[in-house]
């Protein structure tokens, strides 16, 4: 069995990097060029709201 990893911290720059491990060896490193902020602040933000809107299990089988 094989474990994935993925971790996400702030590079030198201040930007996100995306690091991902397979077996406890870095595969991946990536600066994805979006600037990092704090988990406080990503909860301070206002929810998008992106129009997808949940629906039961009723509303799922009828669909079906």
């Amino acid at each position: 069995m094989q474990t994935n990893k993925m971790l996400v911290t702030k590079n030198g720059v201040g930007n996100f990097r995306v690091e991902t491990y397979l077996d406890g060896t870095l595969v991946n490193s990536e600066d994805t060029g979006i600037s990092y902020i704090t988990d406080e602040e990503i909860l301070a933000e206002e929810p998008v709201d992106s129009g997808i809107q949940p629906m039961g299990v009723g509303a799922v089988h009828l669909v079906l």
